[in-house]
């Protein structure tokens, strides 16, 4: 990427993602911190666009959604990501039987198998 865009500009173009490692609820955090907490409801990051209108701009029951939906709770920044905006709510939202409520339910596992684990086998699990 970055040598393709260094050959379309004619001069060294540098990529840098200063929030690479940081959870997406740390990001949140920053983008509050930083006074931007009034741009997070601009955002997207619902892989399903090409379904969205403008009253539901998220669909709620993808990865990407859910993710965003966590992150913006747990960085207590809830009134800046409406909970209308999101076609399916993330806790009381209907989910029929098939690959998005499979997703809802993963996410559900995951958290309950943390909270049952101590540091040194979170670690073990997940060494990313």
């Amino acid at each position: 990427f970055r040598r393709l865009l260094t050959a379309v500009f004619g001069r060294p173009f540098e990529v840098d993602n200063p929030f690479a490692w940081l959870t997406k609820t740390q990001v949140v955090e920053r983008i509050a911190a930083n006074g931007g907490a009034d741009l997070i409801r601009h955002s997207r990051s619902c892989t399903r666009v090409r379904d969205r209108t403008t009253m539901y701009p998220h669909c709620g029951q993808c990865s990407q959604c859910i993710d965003r939906r966590f992150a913006v709770l747990a960085a207590g920044q809830a009134d800046a990501d409406p909970p209308e905006a999101y076609e399916v709510d993330l806790f009381t939202g209907s989910r029929p039987r098939g690959p998005d409520r499979e997703m809802a339910l993963a996410y559900v596992r995951s958290a309950s198998a943390i909270d049952k684990i101590d540091d040194l086998a979170f670690f073990v699990r997940t060494p990313r």
